[in-house]
């Protein structure tokens, strides 16, 4: 009779155990990553808004906003390079910084920012990159004014690249509008998809005056129709609450689209802006009264839960 050689029972269950073993760490490895880069996104955004905000109303720089200022005594229209290189002075003034080009000459189109990849207005010292557009609208009577300001969240690595298509092809370039209330907005892939900003719903409970937080952080489109009951998809309509920056995605859209198609077209490419099915708007389980002390408001999670 010939011997058959053969894997014994304990040989495959610890080969077994090392697959299993390999694969968690695989899968955490995925995960971690996913997560940082949820949280680089989140820390951008924070950085920005709080950036605008303080140099805004704690620092005497000089205003990225206006048309026209005094300048040595007599009043002069503003260039857009003047403008652009105000706001980079702005933004420095609070984002620790490793270089500043606050000199350079405005992004005008994507082409232009991929062609500049190397050359960027300013970069933090967790190496995220910054670029910063001339000011939207072009005209002189606009109810608010904006700036696009790219991210190149991945630093010196590729793809340095704003495309999207989900869910395969993740962007490391995003885009966030600083607005003239002092305050940052973003835009693109961060209002829809999960895997880069998270939100929450903060509201009052009729029951008593504490302040709450919905459990489930959700894309910030879904937690703005059920905390106002809309999103702005419709670029026809540009409502916005005037304080609250998170309401201003429709009136920039609106804008974009006819101040710079090629950065409207590049930025909303491939991004559905309408609230997916099944969601409830104004939601009755915050209970929240328009118009009144309890209204509902939508914040981006600081840190990932």
């Amino acid at each position: 009779m010939k011997k058959r050689s053969g894997f014994t029972v304990a040989e495959m269950l610890f080969a077994m155990l090392i697959v299993g073993i390999v694969s968690v760490y695989g899968l955490k490895a995925v995960l971690q990553s996913e997560k940082a880069f949820k949280y680089i996104c989140s820390n951008v955004y924070h950085s920005l808004d709080k950036a605008l905000y303080s140099s805004y109303h704690l620092t005497n720089l000089k205003n990225p906003f206006l048309t026209k200022d005094v300048v040595n005594g007599s009043e002069t229209t503003l260039s857009d390079n003047e403008r652009t290189r105000r706001l980079c002075v702005m933004l420095t003034e609070y984002i620790n910084h490793t270089q500043a080009n606050c000199q350079a000459a405005p992004i005008t189109s994507i082409s232009n920012l991929y062609n500049r990849i190397n050359s960027p207005h300013f970069t933090a010292m967790n190496h995220v990159r910054f670029y910063i557009s001339q000011r939207y609208p072009t005209s002189s009577n606009a109810d608010h004014y904006y700036f696009i300001i790219f991210a190149d969240v991945n630093g010196t690595k590729g793809p340095n690249s704003i495309n999207y298509a989900p869910p395969r092809i993740e962007p490391d370039i995003f885009a966030f509008a600083a607005i003239d209330i002092a305050r940052a907005c973003p835009l693109g892939p961060l209002e829809t998809d999960p895997r880069f900003l998270q939100t929450r719903v903060t509201y009052f409970n009729n029951d008593d005056s504490t302040e709450r937080f919905s459990t489930v952080s959700k894309p910030y489109n879904v937690s703005k129709a059920e905390a106002w009951g809309y999103y702005k998809g419709n670029l026809s309509n540009t409502f916005y609450i005037e304080a609250n920056p998170l309401t201003y995605n429709g009136y920039i859209q609106s804008s974009l689209r006819t101040a710079n198609s090629d950065f409207y077209n590049n930025i909303y490419k491939n991004v559905s802006l309408t609230v997916p099915a099944g969601v409830g708007l104004k939601s009755s389980e915050y209970h929240c009264v328009e118009g009144s002390d309890i209204e509902c408001d939508v914040i981006i999670d600081k840190y990932v839960y």
